[in-house]
């Protein structure tokens, strides 16, 4: 008996060669790479390598409470260590008679009435003593300066009113007087830190005083300068990376190297 021949339907080779032609196409495809699940570079202000900085950053002030009092008049001190002259009358330092060799300080108007102040360093650092007059932040304030040790600076700010004074700002650290926001009005700029210098930017905004952490504002992990005759901000950086800053109003803008 003879085997009949298996005919197979033209249909179905149609089919087969589709498949084979299908395969190749689909191997030389690879799927397309997800995104990382990590923060993208945009969203890292400082990336160690190959990093983008940010071009702007939004400065965020927090209030500061002053220590504004009206101090009590007292007797002038018998012993006089120094009189520093200023407009309306002077500044009186003289040690203190509780704890040894601290320096206390007061001011005496014109007509010889005295208020005692604050403390304002130690008695070896005598002559180092600066003092002056500035108008900040709308307000007639005298500033002194002296030292608790051979580089811990003492500054103290008082505000005349009415022909008196009143306590106002005591910092325990530098302070320059600065334009530092490009805005006409001066600010407090304050420096400590060591080995990494850290800022702080002190402003009378919405009637009242704020404060701007400069380094925290930057994310400076190796300190931050500030340039007085070009007006910006040195930020460092791991891998001794710099990028300059300038701050205009409440904002730093990243400057082209």
């Amino acid at each position: 008996m003879n085997d009949k021949k298996r005919v197979v339907p033209k249909r179905f080779l149609v089919y087969i060669a589709l498949i084979l032609l299908w395969i190749p196409a689909c191997q030389g495809k690879t799927p397309a790479a997800s995104p990382s699940a990590g923060p993208g570079v945009s969203s890292l202000p400082h990336q160690i390598g190959n990093h983008r900085e940010p071009r702007i950053i939004e400065a965020a002030y927090s209030e500061v409470k002053d220590i504004q009092q009206k101090p009590e008049k007292t007797l002038l001190p018998q012993t006089i260590l120094r009189k520093i002259e200023l407009s309306g009358g002077a500044l009186i330092v003289f040690e203190s008679r509780v704890e040894k060799d601290v320096l206390l300080y007061g001011f005496i108007n014109d007509k010889g009435a005295f208020v005692q102040i604050g403390p304002i360093g130690s008695e070896p650092y005598l002559n180092h003593i600066t003092a002056g007059e500035a108008t900040v932040f709308g307000k007639s304030l005298i500033w002194i300066k002296g030292l608790e040790g051979a580089s811990a600076i003492v500054s103290d700010y008082v505000e005349k009113r009415n022909g008196e004074v009143y306590p106002f700002l005591h910092l325990g650290k530098d302070v320059t007087i600065a334009d530092v926001d490009h805005d006409g009005e001066a600010e407090l700029l304050t420096q400590t830190g060591n080995p990494y210098s850290e800022l702080s930017i002190l402003k009378w905004r919405e009637d009242r005083l704020q404060e701007l952490l400069v380094n925290r504002a930057l994310q400076a992990e190796q300190g931050v300068g500030y340039d007085s005759g070009q007006g910006v901000f040195t930020a460092g950086y791991a891998n001794n990376e710099m990028n300059t800053y300038r701050l205009d109003s409440t904002t730093f803008t990243l400057m082209d190297k």
